[in-house]
Parts: structure tokens; sequence; C-alpha cells
């Protein structure tokens, strides 16, 4: 394959209907030789050069060996590299769609997985140590786009630094027009070998999730392009296909998490996990009206407790003048100008009827 080489494909669009997707560059081989530091570090550059300038979409560059020392040494969580066979494999920065898929579905894996004690939901920043086929002692390093930590795993790797020294057992790769073959075979042979017990490739370009699971004996994929896909290694989670191809939006995820998570006790362990992990600030507004929309004015009280003040406004936005009661028996009097901003002179009738004269 010569530098820079434009390869054809052919994809669909999110209704499902076939086009054709022009000007996606798919791998961009350099020289294959042992490259200096600096070499590799003007390699990264000139990948994101031609991101900017010439518009090629998503692609990867196989930029040439690299010694584990000095691939190390480039790790950092602004650029996305993976070692493979000794070789340094820059990726170029995401496009919205691959983006917009990512964003949904880290956040529906890591709510449903806090909610249930079940790990956290990381992204591709996160560098994993697997074994190289040919050179046991020369590991190679990836980073799956998502993947899920057991929590008996997080505390092993919380104490350690550098790529982590195993994979997780649940992955999903967000494939894209330039990437996909490099994802549907590199890859996907490489969680095979060191045992991923399950993978979702999720491929817009086709319109499906490739499901492969790890049987006694081999893998067993599965080509899904409608209807749900239950995960067998994370007990309980399901996605419907069709959510896949929607712009991510705050009303798609509420609808998935409403559908996903019905038990009262779901929300409250989430709560807590929250408080505990320091992530309520990210997922205040999402959780507050998927509750609001599962359990209705039933649910106020474990919110008003776990936000405080904060929900307040979404709170009152939701159910209008209706829930003041309830608010003003949490609160009392330090709320009135929250509410009297919020609802403006209409609502000083229901205010002093509460208190009194």
């Amino acid at each position: 394959m010569s530098v820079g080489q434009t390869i054809p494909s052919q994809g669909t669009n999110r209704q499902g209907t076939r086009k054709k997707v022009e000007d996606l560059s798919s791998v961009t081989v350099a020289p294959l030789r042992l490259l200096t530091l600096d070499e590799a570090k003007q390699l990264i550059v000139k990948t994101f050069r031609t991101f900017k300038t010439q518009k090629s979409g998503e692609f990867v560059t196989i930029a040439g060996y690299i010694s584990r020392e000095d691939f190390l040494e480039l790790l950092n969580e602004d650029v996305k590299l993976e070692r493979i066979g000794g070789m340094l494999i820059i990726h170029s920065p995401a496009s919205y769609s691959h983006e917009s898929q990512f964003a949904f579905l880290i956040t529906l894996l890591r709510i449903y997985a806090l909610a249930k004690n079940l790990g956290f939901a990381m992204g591709s920043r996160l560098a994993f140590d697997v074994v190289n086929q040919n050179k046991p002692d020369d590991p190679d390093t990836v980073e799956p786009d998502i993947s899920l930590i057991t929590p008996e795993d997080a505390k092993i790797f919380e104490k350690l630094t550098g790529p982590l020294p195993k994979l997780p057992e649940f992955i999903i790769e967000i494939l894209s027009p330039g990437t996909r073959d490099y994802d549907l075979t590199t890859k996907k042979q490489l969680y095979f070998n060191n045992g991923v017990k399950e993978c979702w490739f999720v491929d817009e370009q086709e319109a499906l999730v490739q499901v492969c699971r790890k049987t006694k004996s081999s893998y067993r994929c599965r080509r899904v392009e409608e209807g749900i896909i239950r995960s067998k290694q994370v007990p309980g989670f399901w996605v419907d296909v069709s959510w896949l191809w929607k712009d991510y939006n705050i009303e798609v995820l509420q609808n998935a998490l409403g559908r996903l998570l019905n038990d009262p006790n779901d929300w409250k362990t989430l709560l807590s996990r929250l408080d505990k992990e320091k992530l309520g600030d990210v997922f205040d507004l999402e959780i507050a009206v998927v509750l609001f929309q599962q359990f209705g004015e039933a649910i106020l009280p474990l919110l008003l407790d776990h936000f405080g003040e904060a929900v307040l406004p979404t709170v009152l936005d939701y159910f209008g003048e209706a829930v003041l009661p309830t608010v003003l028996d949490h609160f009392g009097e330090a709320v009135l100008p929250t509410v009297l901003d919020h609802f403006g002179e209409a609502v000083l009738p229901t205010v002093l009827d509460y208190f009194g004269e």
C-alpha cells in the first residue's frame, strides 16, 4: 500500500440507506523501519496536520517500528497511540459521528454499571498491555474505545502507573469508515488472542453491531442489524440498535436509562455511588429527569436529600407549583428566593397559604 493511499468504501446512512463514503483515508503506511523518538513525534504531528488540512476523515497511520521504551515515552492523554507487533499505530482525531456514539454508549454503560455495582466504564485514553504472540517478552499496547473495569480490577489498577496489565472482559469498539478494517482484523484478533470474553463492534457504515463472544474453544460472532443486543458479560445490560444511529442528546439517553433502570433501589445505589465517586455534577440533570419520568413525585425526597438546592430549578421546571409543599417541607424558608425568582409573584398565594399570614 502506498503512502496516503485512499481506500474507497461504501456505507450506510443513519436510516440504513446505501450511500457512498468519499474522501476517507484508511491506513497510511510510513516506511517500516525502527523509528527514533524524534521521528515518531514528527509523524504524530504530520498525522494531525493531515487530518486538519486535508479533511480526510478518520484514519490510522502505521508509522513504523518503535521500541517499547520510546513508545511509553510518547503515551499521553491527548493522542490515541497503540503498539502492535512492535509497530507504532497513530490514530487521527475522531469524527463527530464517532464521538456521538461514544458519548452515548459510555454514559449509558457508566451509569448502568454504577447503579448495579458492576464496575467502571472507561474511555479510549486508557492503555492496556497485551500478549504479543510472536514476542511474549515484548507486549503489545492497545486503547479500546470503551471498556468495563470490574470493581476487583479497579482496586488493583488504581495503584498502577503506565499501561494496565490485562484487558477487560467487556470491550466496545466504535468503527469509522477509515479505521474499520484495522479494528475488524488486527484489533479483533488481538482481543481474541488475549481472551476478551465479549466485544461489540459498532459499525455505522453497515448500520449494524458485530457481537463477538468467547466460547469454550473459540469465538462466535454475529451481526445484529435491528432489535436488542443483550450482553452476557454485563448482566442485565442491553442496547436497542436503533439508539445508536441517533444523534446523541439528553432525550435519547433519558429514554434508554428509563428502560434499563426501573427499580428505585438501582437509583438509590447510583446516587450513593455518584456521591462516593464525585461524579454527581456530570449526571445531575440526566438522572434527575429520568427519575421524575420513572417515579414521579415519590422520588423527590431522595433527590432533594442527595443533590440539595442545586436540583431545585430542574424540579420546579418539571413539576411546577404542585411540588412546592414538598420543597418547602424539605428546605423551609431558605429556598423562598429561588422559588420566587423561578415563578414570580404568581406563586405568592401558594407560599402564603403554606406559611400562613
